[in-house]
């Protein structure tokens, strides 16, 4: 059972982030998944530490992305991107000490993340990587 759902109103019209934020959902899904299984304690450690390696990814390229087309809202981003890392890194350590209280501040975080970060401040750049876009063909 998906949690959250990929669907059209999340893409950035940019086939590479797209992607990128598809397997994003798909990690905080396995997350989810986790939480509450007889294994907890063996996957959701293991799934935590994929998520942060992969968002380090993930905001690497994003944020070449909106250097290249020249957002305005890069360094918010970059902020932003950084204090999700942050968040992630801390629950390496929180899962042990309070299971419950990791798995009710993870599905909270994760959905504000996902309905607000991508819906949102994410989504706001896509106009720029269109005009980026536009240029490069005009320019080739």
């Amino acid at each position: 059972m998906e949690v959250f759902e990929w669907n059209e109103s999340y893409s950035v019209e940019n086939e590479e982030l797209d992607n990128q934020h598809q397997h994003l959902f798909v990690m905080i899904n396995a997350l989810f998944q986790a939480i509450g299984s007889d294994d907890a304690y063996l996957i959701i450690p293991a799934v935590v530490q994929d998520l942060g390696n992969y968002a380090v990814e993930h905001f690497r390229t994003e944020e070449k992305y909106m250097a290249e087309c020249e957002y305005p809202g890069l360094e918010t981003q970059k902020q932003q991107h950084s204090e999700f890392f942050s968040k992630v890194s801390e629950w390496n350590t929180s899962y042990d000490d309070d299971p419950d209280k990791f798995a009710a501040e993870a599905v909270e975080y994760l959905y504000d993340w996902l309905a607000n970060h991508i819906l949102s401040q994410d989504k706001s750049y896509a106009p720029y990587l269109k005009n980026l876009k536009k240029k490069n063909s005009v320019a080739t």
